[in-house]
């Protein structure tokens, strides 16, 4: 798959913001806020939602015509700005994925490495690599400080 045709897939949740009027337009950015870690994402999404459901329930009065045309400009105000919003952080959102995904990456790599190590110790100094969990167990000595060395790690 090309990049270009990646990002475009990644970038599926902004055409919830196209949804009829607006009704899944926070469901976008509660997605890409949750996603990619970003607080005022998810703001923006119970923002729209509330803006929206607030538009419909003015909307649907029938005793004042002014608050009905009130509440369907609030509607289709706040379902433009949610497609314009989410169009404008979608490259920001992408990066992050990147920088997510790079970190978990990097996360379950640095863990495998971690293991092979452990596993390398266990079969060359099965002594050692006991004694080494003893003192991680009871000192909570983190595995990252763990070495080749033949010195036993610091707590």
């Amino acid at each position: 798959m090309t990049k270009a045709v990646e990002r475009i897939t990644r970038s599926w949740w902004v055409l919830l913001t196209l949804a009829p009027l607006g009704l899944l337009s926070f469901g976008a950015f509660l997605y890409a806020g949750i996603r990619a870690r970003v607080q005022r994402w998810i703001v923006a999404g119970i923002v729209y939602a509330f803006a929206i459901y607030v538009g419909f329930i003015l909307a649907t009065t029938d005793e004042d015509a002014v608050l009905s045309d009130v509440g369907i400009a609030v509607v289709f105000l706040a379902w433009a700005a949610s497609f314009v919003h989410a169009v404008s952080i979608r490259s920001a959102y992408l990066e992050r994925m990147d920088l997510v995904e790079g970190e978990r990456y990097d996360s379950a790599e640095d863990r495998a490495l971690e293991r092979e190590e452990a596993r390398r110790l266990a079969r060359e100094d099965p002594a050692r690599a006991l004694e080494m969990v003893w003192d991680a167990r009871t000192a909570r000595v983190s595995p990252a400080a763990w070495s080749t060395s033949t010195t036993r790690p610091r707590a």
